[in-house]
């Protein structure tokens, strides 16, 4: 392959990455990213032939300081809409409770 196509493939893959880390709030581990199986944006064996290695990839990615800043921020809202969601007590739950079986 030529060095052109090679960092068109390494930008597209990590744009890719990109969106789907901010979209989890956080840059996954290895071992992590592993277990997703079909849901990686980027199959293991690309990200090592573009990048080497999982943590290659990881640095270049942290080299971009406004990703990082998204990914942080999508995190916090991530956990505020968890923290939210668990203290929202569920509407359904004093019908069951008054449910009673015949």
């Amino acid at each position: 392959m030529n060095h052109a196509r090679i960092r068109k493939r390494k930008a597209k893959a990590l744009k890719q990455l990109s969106i789907f880390f901010i979209e989890k709030g956080r840059i996954l581990p290895y071992e992590e990213y592993r277990k997703l199986g079909y849901r990686q944006p980027v199959y293991g064996s690309s990200i090592k032939t573009l990048f080497k290695t999982y943590n290659n990839m990881v640095q270049i990615l942290e080299e971009d300081e406004a990703l990082m800043a998204l990914i942080a921020q999508s995190g916090a809202i991530q956990a505020e809409y968890k923290e939210e969601a668990a203290a929202t007590p569920d509407p359904l739950a004093t019908l069951r409770a008054s449910t009673t079986e015949k």
